[in-house]
């Protein structure tokens, strides 16, 4: 007989003997000893039910313990890539700053350098333009673009030889 057949049986039995003990009747030394049985059985089933139950239970934690284990390192490895691709894109755009700074510096300098090549040579020529027309000769616009393409040209050497010492 299967443990659900007996259990039914044994339920069954119960009843019938709890129906004779409360109309009053007594129960016979059979039935006394029928009812030590199945009290015996239930409390048999049941432990072996809590001992399922603890075992299931302890497998149960050990497993949830092993999946929240996985779990915990699935994020911590996620938490130590996302680290990793913030620190190469820190580093990337601190070498991008760095770069367009220098960059930046350079083409101010090369500019400045520039404009003092070509400025100053202008600036010879409005002196001496200014020379001639007030002393009504031809002379100091010529001296004014020697002059100042000379001072242009010394002043381009030396911002390069300040910049060369800068870095």
């Amino acid at each position: 007989m299967s443990d659900d057949a007996r259990f039914d049986a044994d339920d069954a039995r119960l009843r019938e003997l709890e129906r004779k003990v409360d109309r009053g009747e007594e129960l016979t030394e059979q039935e006394e000893s029928e009812l030590e049985k199945i009290v015996a059985r239930f409390h048999d089933h049941s432990a072996n039910s809590l001992s399922d139950i603890r075992a299931a239970g302890t497998q149960k934690a050990a497993d949830l313990t092993d999946e929240f284990e996985e779990r915990l390192k699935q994020i911590e490895s996620k938490a130590t890539g996302a680290r990793a691709r913030q620190n190469t894109g820190i580093a990337n755009q601190t070498k991008s700053r760095v770069s367009d700074g220098e960059s930046a510096r350079g083409l101010g300098i090369g500019l400045s350098i520039a404009y003092t090549i070509i400025g100053l040579p202008l600036v010879g020529v409005a002196i001496g333009w200014f020379l001639d027309n007030r002393l009504g000769t031809k002379i100091w616009i010529q001296v004014g673009v020697l002059g100042g393409s000379v001072a242009g040209l010394a002043m381009a050497f030396l911002m390069i030889n300040r910049n060369n010492d800068k870095t």
